[in-house]
């Protein structure tokens, strides 16, 4: 079964990168999904560890991450957003902090489709009427809500909002096409 796993806004701390990491590995994802602001300090270092896992790696740039940075560590810089297929669906990422919502970036979403950013710090998972799904997985450093820590899980059946640290489910939306 195909599971993605999605978070953001790490900001260079290192104890949330081993709390994703672990996580990572008990979720079995089959992709891993980063929606920007990997932080400045140590970035050759902390993307080689996500990579290390064998699992891909989709990573967006986020308002924090610096493309003078990423070609100083010789690493290629993330685009702003990314697009792919999943399923019948078509899944859009961006960071957030350019593309703020779903009908303002380049491509053409329906409601069957995925909208993912981050930036804001708050996680949100919803599917309002006639548009895409809406997921914000906040963040995996410093959550600006009054939850702790979280991530995003997508299946082609569902997708949820976790808490980091145990993985308990805090929202989840079942798709019904």
């Amino acid at each position: 079964m195909e599971k993605l796993f999605v978070f953001s806004d790490l900001h260079g701390d290192r104890l949330a990168l081993d709390s994703v990491m672990s996580r990572i590995k008990e979720e079995q994802v089959s992709q891993i999904l980063f929606a920007g602001d990997m932080g400045l300090e140590r970035l050759g270092t902390y993307q080689a560890s996500l990579k290390s896992l064998g699992i891909p790696l989709c990573m967006v740039r986020g308002n924090c991450d610096s493309p003078w940075l990423y070609s100083h560590f010789g690493i290629r810089t993330p685009q702003l957003y990314c697009q792919f297929n999943f399923g019948n669906r078509i899944i859009f990422m961006t960071h957030g902090h350019l593309y703020h919502r779903w009908d303002s970036v380049p491509s053409s979403l329906t409601q069957a489709d995925i909208f993912i950013s981050g930036h804001t710090h708050r996680s949100e998972l919803i599917h309002p009427e006639g548009e895409p799904l809406l997921i914000n997985p906040g963040s995996v450093s410093s959550p600006r809500d009054a939850l702790p820590p979280t991530f995003a899980t997508i299946t082609h059946h569902e997708a949820t909002i976790k808490i980091l640290e145990t993985g308990q489910v805090i929202n989840q939306i079942e798709f019904s096409y």
